[in-house]
């Protein structure tokens, strides 16, 4: 998997992010949308979602927490927390 070697947009990450998850779960990128919740709207369990939490650290460059983790609850939630961790970096 290719990193990021330039600061993305909040589009661009958005895009990247469902792209990931949608190749997890086997569904089209347009299903995946920001409101649905990993364990309850998405074909996955507890280890796709950690996988899918590796991916998105390899990805994007970065290191999100088991505690973080935890609190990601949506696709949105990972959109969101991926584009914070991008903008707080030098």
């Amino acid at each position: 998997m290719e990193k990021v070697s330039r600061r993305l947009t909040a589009e661009e990450i958005e895009r990247e992010v469902i792209r990931i998850i949608a190749g997890k779960v086997d569904m089209e990128p347009a299903q995946v949308t920001r409101d649905r919740a990993f364990m309850n709207d998405l074909p996955m369990d507890s280890l796709d979602r950690i996988e899918i939490i590796m991916d998105l650290e390899e990805r994007f460059d970065l290191n999100i927490e088991e505690e973080e983790a935890d609190r990601i609850k949506t696709v949105g939630e990972a959109i969101d927390h991926i584009v914070a961790k991008t903008a707080q970096e030098p």
